[in-house]
């Protein structure tokens, strides 16, 4: 497979500040209070004795409370959790991720590029991308990877799109888009 390119794409998340730009807030409704407590709705049982009975609701009382106090400290850290979850699969979405890198292999060499270096951002990372799909695909070279077509051609074609940059409408015909098998 001389004649072949093997890439491969590394995503994450966008910063927290864009993510909260383009996601719902944190809603503070969405945590359910557990509401004042209500003796009646102890169940009591067959218990006819009326120190059993108090003992139960005491003990429903304590563990009320314990759930409001919960209630309460989870509040402080619930925003916090809510955008970790948000961050922990942004990177999977082309609308909450972003390609941070992407490796060539050749033949010839090894060629990776990534954000950080010098003045590659996605945008010039995904610039080099279609330039180097070009030209391969000028010289009727195959570009081949793991599951690119399932997840890496639609992420980089989609974020392409996102970011205004043109994308090589010869992508889409049926017997190119096969030919990055």
């Amino acid at each position: 497979m001389s004649d072949a390119m093997v890439f491969d794409i590394e995503t994450g998340a966008l910063p927290l500040p864009e993510l909260q730009k383009i996601l719902p807030a944190y809603d503070p409704g969405s945590q359910k209070h557990p509401g004042e407590f209500d003796p009646k709705s102890v169940k009591l049982g067959n218990t006819k004795q009326e120190d059993l009975i108090q003992k139960k609701i005491e003990e429903a009382r304590v563990k009320h409370e314990e759930s409001v106090k919960q209630f309460e400290s989870s509040l402080a850290g619930a925003e916090d959790r809510y955008w970790a979850s948000i961050i922990e699969k942004a990177a999977l979405s082309a609308i909450t991720g972003q390609v941070v890198a992407i490796g060539y292999k050749s033949a010839k060499n090894v060629i990776v590029h990534g954000q950080g270096e010098g003045d590659h951002s996605e945008t010039t990372i995904l610039r080099e991308f279609w330039k180097v799909y070009k030209t391969f695909r000028e010289k009727g070279r195959k570009i081949v990877g793991f599951n690119i077509q399932e997840f890496d051609i639609p992420f980089v074609v989609q974020r392409s799109i996102i970011l205004g940059l043109s994308v090589p409408s010869s992508l889409f015909s049926q017997r190119m888009y096969r030919d990055w098998e």
